[in-house]
């Protein structure tokens, strides 16, 4: 496999001045399995190829197996310029029961004993829908649901200091993570999110190595560009594509809430048109989300990409004109402000513009479960646009027309 451009090192461990907090601290919380075994222990190998610094911290929590035990280690400089891996000195908590519990534990360590002015979190491992974890018979405590992460990145940003600066960077190293969900649910406590719309290689996941690089080589890089040469990293990484991985500024959470909840406001108000428009808007979207979800790559979820289905409805000559509209505004100015860098190539990846968000995929058996999940979730897209009741108006429709379907 490619690594892609080599990443200049320097010549010598750099070396910090006075006893402040660090530039930056790199935390990697890796969840595991049998499966996933060798693709740790590579990573791990990976991370201590990073150069020595006194300027950058490297931290890990490893989860090996469900029934394993959390250790702790830190990659420590070396004279020699060098990296050791071994474990902080310091074990984690015996109450921490559950994944969230030993997210939480592992957090708060790394605020007390690594203070630094910027910090790079990157969970690894398995996702599905809106949590992480191992998804094994039996390994319900090892899952983290969307709303159990908000909390602990909530802690996490508490004990940080008096500012109560939020986590610089969140990096989901798991599949299909680039969603609105996580997006809005985190825009709290989290800058900048880098993810995957797509699932990621388990046997080839990230290039931690390059990525803890770019750090150790210039500590003093902003969390934005760090994002997007994160990004940059993994695209030309893999050789050859397909690959998909953006990095979105999740301090637009406003603008982002605005486009969609606006969007799915104009469709339902069309959905309410007197006499047969109404049902023709409805024929219009349902062909829309339909030619999207056949454009979207990843077919494990009712996902499409939402600002693909933007482009959609722009190209539906029948549908009410407020809805193109605002479909087109979404499209000439939408995805700019919010995507800082957005990387896909390859074979039906040019429908991904960064960011998906749930569809009426009338071919997927879970679609009813997903949607009573979301109207009685908590989860705060869910909560506080209309988008799923647009959707399910959609479902509704097409379920009493089945010529549509």
């Amino acid at each position: 496999m490619s690594k892609g451009a080599t990443i200049a090192k320097p010549s010598k461990a750099t070396k910090t001045t006075g006893n402040g907090p660090k530039p930056w601290t790199i935390l990697v919380f890796m969840v595991g399995n049998s499966e996933l075994k060798s693709s740790i222990d590579r990573d791990l190998l990976e991370l201590g190829r990073a150069d020595a610094s006194d300027l950058v911290d490297i931290v890990v929590a490893i989860q090996r197996t469900a029934k394993s035990k959390t250790q702790w280690h830190e990659f420590v400089s070396q004279p020699d310029g060098s990296r050791k891996q071994q474990p902080t000195g310091e074990k984690p908590s015996d109450d921490a029961e559950d994944l969230h519990d030993r997210l939480d534990d592992f957090l708060a360590f790394a605020a007390r004993k690594y203070p630094s002015d910027h910090y790079l979190l990157i969970l690894w491992g398995h996702a599905s829908g809106l949590e992480f974890g191992l998804f094994e018979p039996g390994s319900e405590d090892d899952r983290l649901g969307l709303e159990s992460l908000a909390k602990s990145l909530s802690s996490f940003q508490a004990k940080r200091g008096r500012d109560h600066r939020k986590l610089d960077i969140l990096g989901l190293c798991g599949c299909a993570l680039s969603k609105a969900e996580f997006a809005l649910e985190l825009r709290d406590h989290v800058d900048f999110l880098v993810s995957s719309q797509v699932g990621i290689s388990t046997l080839m996941t990230w290039p931690f190595d390059q990525i803890a690089q770019l750090v150790v080589t210039s500590p003093s890089v902003p969390p934005e560009t760090l994002a997007s040469q994160m990004v940059q990293c993994f695209e030309e990484f893999y050789e050859p594509p397909p690959v998909a991985l953006t990095a979105l500024d999740l301090r637009k959470g406003k603008t982002l809430k605005k486009q969609v909840d606006s969007l799915a406001h104009s469709i339902l108000e069309a959905f309410d048109a007197p006499d047969d428009r109404g049902v023709l808007n409805k024929m219009c979207v349902l062909k829309a989300f339909k030619i999207a979800l056949a454009a979207y790559p990843y077919e494990l979820e009712p996902l499409v990409d939402f600002y693909d289905f933007c482009r959609k409805l722009v190209e539906e000559e029948f549908l009410e004109k407020s809805v193109q509209e605002k479909a087109r505004n979404l499209v000439d100015r939408g995805s700019r402000p919010y995507v800082v860098y957005n990387a896909r190539s390859g074979p039906k990846l040019g429908a991904l513009h960064g960011l998906s968000i749930l569809a009426p995929d009338l071919d997927d058996p879970e679609l009813p479960k997903v949607i009573e999940n979301a109207a009685k979730s908590k989860a705060w897209l869910w909560q506080n646009t209309r988008w799923v009741k647009m959707v399910d108006e959609v479902v509704k429709f097409a379920k009493s027309r089945p010529e549509l379907a």
